[in-house]
């Protein structure tokens, strides 16, 4: 009895091997790309988050440095805040298109959001009540969307805050 192996793999071993190294590669591509968007989301929800702390943090310091709240009148709301500085300056925040601008005594506007997000629905409420400093309810929605169809980069979040005026005992 003369039995001889040859070296090689049969086709169902080939096939198994195929369909395992298949199955592998399509699960191990599957959880980088949910591990790519998810980072992406992040990326965007942090870019959202930043932008709008330190576009309250400039409007309240603003406002708690100013002596006197020009526009909107009391018990109004508008979409732009005027305030008298203690320095008497003009300090003017208003909307240009998508962006939030500061303008300081007439001159250039600084922008407070970059390109990558858009403000919208921005108001500013005056609460001034009769014998106390000014107050100003602060309210926007900074958004941050895709030129792509990607829904990844999409994300929205409503800031409010209120913020009054300070009133040192020496003046």
């Amino acid at each position: 009895m003369n039995l001889t192996r040859k070296n090689g793999f049969t086709l169902i071993e080939m096939l198994l091997y195929v369909g395992i190294s298949a199955f592998l590669l399509i699960s191990l591509s599957l959880f980088l790309s949910n591990n790519l968007n998810s980072r992406v989301k992040n990326q965007s929800i942090l870019e959202v988050e930043n932008q709008g702390r330190q576009i309250m943090y400039v409007i309240t310091q603003e406002i708690r440095q100013s002596q006197e709240i020009i526009s909107p009148n009391t018990s109004e709301t508008g979409n732009e805040l005027s305030l008298i500085s203690k320095n008497d300056e003009q300090i003017l925040f208003t909307l240009s298109g998508n962006t939030l601008e500061m303008i300081i005594d007439g001159g250039d506007p600084i922008n407070l959001n970059n390109e990558l997000v858009a403000i919208s629905d921005l108001s500013f409420l005056n609460l001034t009540r009769e014998g106390t400093p000014g107050i100003i309810q602060i309210n926007f929605t900074l958004s941050r969307f895709s030129i792509s169809e990607k829904n990844e980069y999409n994300y929205s979040k409503e800031f409010t805050t209120s913020e009054s005026l300070y009133v040192s005992n020496n003046q």
